[in-house]
């Protein structure tokens, strides 16, 4: 039974890769629709999009998941509305308990607030919520809670100051142009 769940795993996580390079964003999220993710209304998802375990995936309304993304939902993600993910962010759901003789494998869900922006090349890694408005800076790895509206940067990641504007905003994402498509 395990090696049928890692099969069907392994599957899904490739389909949703190679579709992700279909440059028609609506053919995108129908698959990872079917694939058991909840993708809300008017979000885009640009190239290289790499999910496992598509079914414990929850994005929001207005969502923007720019190229080369890696969202590994082992563990449940669930994004807010209006969240960019820049290129090359990492959202890690499972890790390996470092106390473990074996390194046994744990799992931690992660939840991204609404009106959130984790630029590229962050980590966002198990357990750690990105309340609403936060924005983690390019490169940041944020492994715990952070306060809304606020800014991280660093590894790890520290609060460096609070944001002037606490006002939710829409993105339009269903209208950003990706490069290269």
């Amino acid at each position: 039974m395990q090696k049928i769940k890692k099969l069907i795993e392994s599957l899904a996580r490739i389909l949703v890769y190679i579709s992700s390079f279909i440059p028609v964003n609506s053919v995108k999220i129908l698959l990872l629709k079917a694939m058991g993710a909840s993708v809300g209304n008017g979000c885009s998802i640009a190239h290289g999009l790499d999910v496992t375990s598509p079914w414990r995936l929850q994005i929001g309304n207005d969502c923007f998941i720019a190229s080369d993304v890696i969202l590994a939902a082992r563990g449940g993600i669930t994004s807010g509305d209006s969240v960019t993910i820049s290129s090359r962010a990492q959202v890690i759901t499972d890790s390996h308990n470092i106390d473990s003789p074996v390194f046994a494998h744990t799992r931690r869900p992660i939840s991204i607030g609404s009106n959130s922006w984790i630029a590229s090349g962050a980590i966002i890694a198990g357990n750690a919520t990105v309340s609403e408005g936060t924005v983690i800076g390019a490169g940041a790895v944020l492994t715990k809670h952070s306060d809304p509206w606020s800014l991280y940067v660093g590894n790890p990641a520290k609060k460096v100051r609070e944001r002037k504007s606490q006002t939710p905003y829409r993105l339009s994402a269903s209208k950003a142009r990706h490069y290269g498509w």
